[in-house]
Order: C-alpha cells, then structure tokens, then sequence
C-alpha cells in the first residue's frame, strides 16, 4: 500500500514538471492521471469500500466523458469546461463529506471538521461554478448582478455556515445540521459569483 503512495506521488511530481511546458504538456497530465489513477483505486481497495469492477467500470465511464469533450469542447470554451468541471470536483467533495459524517457521527474533532470544511466549500464550489458556467456561456446576464442589502444577506448565510459547523464540529449537532449548513453553503456559491462581471 505505502509502495502505490510512492509510486503516485513520483508520478505526480513527474507530471506536474512536464505540464510546465507547452510541448510535454500532455504527457504530463497523463503521467499525472496515471497517479491519481494508483493513489485512488489503492485507497478504494485498501478501505475495502470497491472492488476492481466499480474502479474499472468508474475509470472507463470517466475516460470516455473525457475524451468527448476533450476531442469536441473548442479552446475557446475551456473556462466554461474549466468552471464545470470545478463544480463536479466541489459536489463530490460536499457529497462524500456528507456521507462519511453520517456513518461516523462520533468521530473526532479532526473528522468532524473536515466533514464541515468539505461540505461547505464543496457546496459553495459547486453553485458557484455553474453561475460562472452560465455567466461565460451567456446563459446568464455577464453583468454584475445586485440588490440591495446582499453584503448584509451573505453575512447572515456565512455566519448561518460557521454556527452550524461550530455545532457539528464540537458534538451539538447532527447530521441534519450538515445537510442545512451544506444547503446555505449552496445558497452563498449563487450569491457570491452573482455580483462578479463586467460591462
């Protein structure tokens, strides 16, 4: 197991030097694809929580998305993609922070706040990615967008997070305290990139 975290973490140091340079720029993200690929499927499999059909399955599915859009996304769009693809990374990480929090509820102060801390900037990550998706496709107004008292409203919403995490992380709260505090995190990514543009 601690060999596969080697091997992952050469594979990453390898691959983030060659993405430093346009011309081994795509074999560095191979290189670093490949090495994620190691690192996740040895956790996977070392927690017992898949076996080698779900990381196989998972890893064709996850290829093939990619290369769709690798082969018909235009450069032009890449920020959309960028922004997308960020959103997917934050609910995924609100998502696993929810579950593991509800299996564990009287884990430790360290598990608790990572649960909270994923949850909420997950969360935000998400709503906030696909405005900024909406706002480059032109599906939204690119202009800032505002109304009176929003500074006052995203006060009230972060304080709302940080009392709920509070709660959850020193043992006064639940699971449903999660799922509310990943909500309002939800509500600031809108509220947040709503005022972001130009013109």
């Amino acid at each position: 197991m601690q060999a596969s975290y080697v091997v992952a973490a050469l594979l990453f140091i390898f691959g983030l030097k060659r993405l430093s340079s346009p011309a081994t720029a795509r074999s560095g993200n191979r290189t670093a694809a490949l090495g994620m690929a190691i690192a996740l499927s040895a956790t996977l499999l070392d927690r017992g929580i898949v076996n080698w059909w779900t990381i196989i399955g998972g890893t064709i599915v996850g290829a093939g998305i990619g290369i769709y859009f690798g082969r018909t996304v235009a450069m032009t769009q890449m920020p959309q993609m960028v922004a997308l693809f960020n959103g997917m990374g934050g609910a995924t990480a609100a998502i696993v922070s929810v579950v593991e929090f509800s299996r564990a509820p009287g884990a430790g102060y360290g598990v608790k706040t990572a649960a909270v801390l994923g949850a909420a900037i997950g969360a935000l990550s998400l709503t906030g990615s696909i405005v900024a998706f909406g706002k480059l496709q032109e599906l939204l107004s690119g202009k800032p967008m505002l109304f009176p008292g929003q500074k006052f409203v995203n006060g009230i919403i972060a304080l709302g997070i940080l009392g709920l995490g509070a709660m959850v992380v020193v043992g006064r709260g639940d699971v449903n305290h999660v799922w509310i505090l990943t909500g309002l995190a939800l509500l600031l990514g809108v509220m947040f990139v709503l005022p972001i543009g130009g013109g």
